[in-house]
């Protein structure tokens, strides 16, 4: 062999081992997670705020999601959300202006924060602690088989996630079978 196809044979069985390694992600993060929970969470229970997440998705108001915890045969779980596909931000401040957020509509897919803010003192609020304090109800919708798996208040697709793991699975297996074709 020379050594173009032994280069050709190592980044084979690489690319091979990746495309391997992707396709196990795609079914199981992609079409386990990602996928089929909407139709597999099909019970609802109440749950309850108990705090909210550190992260923050929004730029300018913190944005932080509530931790609901909720209770199945007598188990607790705790789950994220309501989650959003997209934040839309609006914000003006001026030197005598109310910190406060205006408008948000929970149920919504894309949350559109507008909010206006003290220049000279500029704090905001968690949105998500006004509409949802602690201790508040929220609906949380649980998979029967497995109560971990579940979602608050409201589904997100998140289904695209799964479209581009797969999509880019099958790219790189269709350029690991023309790699050992050309080998």
């Amino acid at each position: 062999m020379t050594e173009i196809q032994i280069i050709r044979l190592v980044f084979g069985i690489l690319l091979g081992l990746a495309t391997l390694v992707l396709a196990v992600l795609t079914y199981f993060l992609g079409y386990k997670k990602w996928y089929i929970v909407e139709e597999h969470c099909s019970l609802k229970v109440s749950g309850t705020v108990i705090s909210y997440t550190l992260g923050s998705r929004a730029k300018h108001a913190p944005l932080h999601l509530p931790v609901v915890e909720y209770m199945v045969d007598g188990k607790k779980y705790k789950v994220v959300g309501p989650k959003y596909k997209v934040v839309v931000e609006k914000s003006r401040s001026s030197l005598l202006g109310k910190n406060e957020i205006k408008e948000i509509d929970p149920y919504s897919p894309v949350l559109h924060l507008d909010s206006a803010s003290n220049a000279f003192m500029s704090i905001h609020a968690n949105p998500m602690e006004m509409l949802f304090p602690k201790g508040s109800k929220m609906n949380v919708f649980y998979n029967p088989g497995n109560p971990k798996e579940a979602y608050a208040l409201r589904y997100v697709s998140e289904k695209f996630k799964f479209y581009i793991l797969l999509i880019t699975t099958i790219l790189m297996f269709i350029g690991w079978i023309l790699i050992l074709v050309l080998l």
